[in-house]
């Protein structure tokens, strides 16, 4: 008993209490003397007329707090507590007790460098002694822009944004470009590596490179940063994409004879590609500092790869559908039929719905798409008649990636896509979904490609099969670009991976494979 008393002691840490009585009501002054001498001001009165809300009610100052012992004291003797305390009389009355304890318009002393101000703390903001009125006049101009946007986004068949979503759109725009101000130069990073891999440590195993090595890392690094070094790492990918090509190693000339001033090489592009992508990957590593979650050089190589690829292979369209039959012949398949119908018929990456690599892949791997990016499936695709949906690149509450690019799109589900979920819905007795995440279970897939005699797997080649259908049908009235963004890949990549060059008939019948209720 004698340690619990001590403990209790040492919270409390000197307190000292004073009470005021104001008629029925208590004023309870607590000063903490921890060296601040910080005050807590309460009133307190039980009475059953008093809202409990109200009963026990943190004040900013001892002034207002007997302000308001006194009203609610003649409240109580005048019998008039109801009307005091009428909805919406109870709602100014919270609106007001909530600013006063969030200190928006305390004028106090704020520091600023080495420089102390006497000031509203958020004169910054809204204006030199800031008052009601301009906390009223922000919140009005917020709630107007806001409907505003909601405007334009209707006319565009985009969803409405609620406020949360539009204040939390609008910081991570602001943060944004905030945050590209932070993060160091590509000068700054390449003369970091360069000191690196050109010192006593930089070869594998922490060896010392040979002479020629580091002299390909000097001339390789020092020519990028010709090209982008004065940028810092949260530029636009894109840009400094079309920095690193177009106007860099496109227009790279040989210094030396006996070639002097023609354009490099094809194997010349290739290796100064390669060392880009390695340099990419190691700010991937280090992406505290640099912001980069993915390499935006990956692609390099392959945009600059000498040997012609082996043709791109995707799947026929009777293999598809013979993939979607075996999960839909089979109760114990259904819960997969959403990844399938969003990998077929939307493009998007296994990636975006669940990798196969973490998790375990027996049992389930991890899942990442949100039905709630569906938008309440209210959006009509102008193009294709399905449905838009967006696929987010980063989850921000997890500080994850859900997408290998970093940027946010919108992905088409065709309409026999859509189809397929709400056939999936109806099997289980359920409307849309609009909350939780896409079944994916990576043995179950295994077993329906079995199911459908599907001998040989394609790697992402469902993915790469809607994509070389999307772009081929004529009935979808689209450029090559829309289909770009819709998937999210650029037209170097597309060539590369996706183009598959189909018969018109076979487009057709790929965008009518149908669940078997509506064939």
């Amino acid at each position: 008993m004698a340690k619990s008393a001590k403990k209790t002691s040492k919270k409390s840490t000197a307190t000292e209490v004073k009470t005021t009585r104001v008629g029925d009501v208590s004023i309870t002054v607590q000063t903490f003397k921890d060296g601040k001498r910080n005050q807590r001001i309460y009133t307190v009165c039980r009475r059953q007329e008093i809202p409990k809300e109200f009963q026990r009610l943190p004040h900013t100052s001892f002034e207002l707090a007997h302000k308001f012992a006194a009203e609610i004291d003649l409240a109580l003797k005048q019998k008039r507590v109801k009307a005091l305390f009428e909805d919406e009389n109870l709602e100014i009355r919270k609106i007001n007790e909530e600013i006063k304890l969030s200190k928006l318009l305390e004028t106090g002393w704020n520091d600023q460098g080495f420089m102390l101000t006497k000031t509203p703390r958020w004169n910054t903001y809204l204006g030199k002694n800031t008052t009601l009125r301009d906390l009223f006049e922000a919140g009005k101009r917020a709630i107007e822009i806001s409907e505003r946007v909601n405007e334009v986004r209707k006319k565009a068949k985009m969803g409405e944004l609620s406020f949360d979503q539009f204040f939390n759109a609008f910081e991570k725009s602001i943060m944004g470009d905030a945050k590209t101000f932070e993060y160091p130069t590509f000068a700054e990073l390449i003369k970091e590596r360069i000191e690196f891999k050109t010192g006593p440590n930089g070869g594998k195993g922490m060896t010392e490179l040979e002479e020629p090595s580091k002299r390909e890392y000097r001339g390789k690094l020092g020519n990028l940063k010709n090209y982008i070094g004065i940028f810092k790492t949260g530029h636009n990918p894109d840009d400094l994409i079309r920095l690193v090509t177009i106007e860099g190693i496109n227009k790279e000339r040989n210094k030396t004879n006996p070639k002097k001033g023609e354009l490099w090489s094809p194997r010349s592009r290739w290796k100064q590609a390669s060392k880009i992508k390695e340099f990419g990957a190691w700010l991937v590593k280090i992406k505290k500092r640099t912001g980069w979650t993915e390499n935006h050089f990956e692609s390099l190589t392959d945009l600059y790869a000498i040997k012609r690829k082996a043709k791109t292979k995707t799947f026929k369209a009777k293999e598809v559908e013979a993939l979607l039959s075996a999960a839909a012949a089979d109760k114990a398949f259904h819960d997969q039929i959403p990844y399938l119908a969003l990998s077929c018929f939307a493009g998007m990456r296994p990636y975006e719905l669940g990798d196969p690599n973490e998790g375990d892949k027996t049992k389930s791997a991890v899942r990442r798409y949100d039905w709630a990016n569906a938008q309440e499936w209210e959006i009509d695709s102008p193009v294709t008649g399905g449905k838009l949906i967006q696929v987010p690149a980063y989850d921000d509450e997890t500080n994850t990636n859900k997408s290998k690019i970093s940027y946010d799109r919108q992905a088409d589900l065709s309409p026999n896509g859509f189809e397929w979920i709400k056939w999936w819905c109806e099997q289980k007795g359920t409307d849309l979904p609009t909350e939780g995440k896409v079944p994916y279970h990576y043995d179950t897939v295994v077993k329906i490609r079995k199911s459908a005699g599907l001998k040989k797997w394609i790697h992402n080649g469902l993915r790469h099969t809607a994509a070389s259908m999307f772009h081929q049908n004529v009935a979808f009235k689209a450029t090559d670009s829309y289909w770009f963004d819709a998937c999210g890949h650029d037209r170097a990549v597309y060539k590369t991976h996706y183009a598959d060059i189909k018969n018109p008939n076979e487009v057709k019948a790929y965008f009518n494979i149908l669940p078997p209720e509506t064939k």
